[in-house]
């Protein structure tokens, strides 16, 4: 069971595409074997089928962030730190609203802020997407997630993206928003 998934996850990072234009050598995200065993172990034995993972940059060392999916429960986020030691659980997303129903795997991506990376999850309700959708930010410098929605034009943000304070991460959410 624990080499399908480290198998599985493997395949999974080996077929992410990074973004070798504007990428940095010297600041590219990475994670040892070692870490990626740990994390392997430390996964919950009954977690849906993983669909997506991407490494991110953090101050204290790489993020993994891995997105799941069941027919029943819809769409998760889970994030992962990982040392040479030891692996901690940073952030769980919880069940997304129904206007991720309509997300696929490489929904799952980073999103550069220039001093910081996040992770952006985007998706949007079947039978409306172009008319109802949402996007999602994780920062993890700041240990918070961010949410916009757009239903048929009308945009409600979750209260963290309204604090004044964190209106660089409204900024991200209204750029992802004209993006989709």
């Amino acid at each position: 069971m624990i080499k399908s998934r480290l198998s599985l996850i493997l395949g999974v990072l080996l077929s992410l595409e990074p973004n070798w234009a504007k990428a940095d050598m010297n600041s590219l995200s990475g994670m040892s074997v070692k870490q990626l065993r740990l994390l392997v172990d430390h996964l919950p034995a009954d977690l849906d089928p993983i669909q997506a993972v991407r490494i991110i940059r953090s101050g204290p060392g790489p993020l993994l962030a891995i997105s799941v999916h069941s027919a029943e429960k819809g769409w998760e986020i889970f994030v992962f730190q990982s040392d040479e030691q030891s692996v901690s659980a940073l952030w769980r997303s919880g069940k997304l609203p129904d206007t991720f129903t309509g997300s696929a795997p490489g929904a799952l991506k980073s999103f550069d802020f220039g001093d910081e990376e996040g992770l952006e999850f985007e998706g949007c309700f079947p039978s409306a997407c172009s008319s109802v959708f949402s996007v999602l930010l994780y920062i993890p410098s700041k240990q918070s997630a961010f949410m916009a929605t757009n239903v048929n034009g009308k945009i409600s943000y979750s209260a963290t993206a309204l604090q004044p304070e964190f209106s660089k991460y409204k900024d991200g959410l209204d750029q992802l928003l004209k993006e989709h």
